[in-house]
């Protein structure tokens, strides 16, 4: 049998050689990957001296119609102000998108912030829910701006400094029991929520032509809520341009079961009282919509 010659193992001088030809290799290859590296740094260097720093701005995207007025300019500064954007802010500043969505995110006029996108031209784009003014209400001679939920926005005024003709268009509810939160905050109470059910009700039939009468109102009170201060009087009380004069309204919308006629069916019967008396609720009459046959009356006698 043939005997195979045993494979011997190069001598010491070539391996030292495979060994530095390898070495070399990988030194070649971290060279490579370093000076790509070098270049792109210098690359990215090269194009920041390039472009002058662009100033970041903020872009609304998706702003409800009420938001997109003229009038409403002074709640976009509001809303501008609570980002905490400074002029000295770069557009890739890593922090700056949650820095401003956390700024927003405190502002009673957000409801809920849904993104803040950074663009490489500075532009910082801002989506967001929005709460909507809805109705004011009253407590110790103040008015407060409240959105549909009753959270309080970022308005408080002398009630006897607000000019008449604001009342046509803001209803306020007052009467109500407790205390008036901070802004952002909701009204607390079950009184507060049915005045806000009646103007909400009121809001959707106006809308839809059915509330003629609207000039005439001026509050919703809701002092006599679950009967407090008159077993006999309605829960809720529409308050008109004469101080003598109200409408005992009863229940909130939805509510009145068998109890008492039907939201629309009072409005029915205030419409027709409106128009017999030319477009006006005589003044120095309680008018009670409660009883699905008619209205009852009975001359006011301060309340």
């Amino acid at each position: 049998m043939a005997l195979r010659r045993a494979k011997r193992d190069p001598s010491p001088p070539a391996r030292r050689w495979f060994g530095w030809r390898r070495g070399l290799a990988l030194c070649g290859w971290l060279g490579t990957l370093t000076g790509v590296a070098w270049g792109l740094h210098t690359l990215e260097t090269q194009v920041r001296a390039a472009q002058p720093d662009q100033p970041c701005r903020l872009e609304w995207v998706e702003l409800p119609l009420w938001l997109s007025t003229d009038a409403s300019q002074p709640i976009l500064r509001q809303l501008a102000a609570a980002t905490g954007l400074r002029a000295e802010d770069r557009a890739d500043d890593p922090d700056l998108v949650r820095r401003v969505g956390e700024g927003l995110a405190q502002s009673p006029w957000v409801a809920r912030v849904q993104r803040v996108t950074r663009l490489a031209d500075g532009r910082l784009r801002v989506q967001a829910q929005y709460r909507e003014p809805f109705a004011f209400v009253e407590q110790a001679g103040y008015v407060y701006l409240v959105d549909e939920q009753g959270v309080r926005l970022p308005h408080k005024q002398f009630t006897a400094y607000v000019e008449e003709r604001y009342w046509n268009e803001w209803l306020r509810i007052t009467g109500t029991a407790g205390s008036v939160p901070e802004e952002g905050q909701a009204f607390v109470g079950d009184d507060v929520a049915a005045g806000l059910r009646l103007v909400r009700f009121l809001k959707e039939a106006g809308a839809r032509g059915e509330v003629p009468f609207r000039p005439a109102l001026r509050a919703v009170d809701v002092g006599n809520f679950r009967r407090r201060e008159d077993s006999y009087d309605g829960e809720l009380r529409l308050r008109t341009i004469h101080p003598k004069s109200y409408v005992a309204w009863g229940l909130p919308p939805g509510a009145e079961f068998d109890v008492e006629a039907r939201a629309t069916r009072k409005l029915e019967m205030l419409r027709a009282l409106y128009g017999e008396h030319g477009g006006q609720f005589p003044d120095g009459w309680i008018y009670d919509v409660r009883g699905a046959d008619g209205i009852r009356r009975w001359a006011y006698k301060g309340r």
